[in-house]
């Protein structure tokens, strides 16, 4: 299995705005989201933190919401993991309450067997 080198939210953050950022991720069984490989607004999400009680389910419960970094061109959303063909992770977000346009997110295992994403969601 890979493994981060250097945390990926160490890096200059970018000027921008602070927003509430709620999220719900659904992974099948195989794939396996690296150790401090989930971040949203450049903040490190905690999926120990989230897990529901589908092993394979994360999200923010209750009032509970993440305070990210919003940059000019949308809110960076980073999710390194491995599994095996056909696996896949969903991703839904609402930033200061409302869903994102572009939910959900959907990431397939690519040919190494990666399911890693780094985009600005708007």
């Amino acid at each position: 299995m890979r493994t981060l080198k250097q945390n990926h939210t160490e890096a200059v953050k970018p000027p921008g705005k602070t927003v509430s950022v709620t999220y719900r991720l659904k992974k099948s069984a195989f794939a396996a989201i690296l150790e401090n490989g989930f971040s949203i607004g450049y903040v490190n999400i905690d999926l120990q933190k989230d897990q529901d009680a589908d092993p394979n389910g994360f999200s923010t419960k209750g009032a509970q919401s993440y305070r990210c970094l919003m940059e000019k061109g949308g809110l960076r959303v980073t999710l390194y993991a491995e599994g095996k063909t056909g696996d896949f992770w969903t991703l839904e977000l609402e930033i200061d309450g409302k869903a994102v346009a572009a939910n959900p997110v959907s990431v397939e295992t690519d040919g190494k067997g990666h399911l890693d994403y780094d985009n600005l969601i708007s």
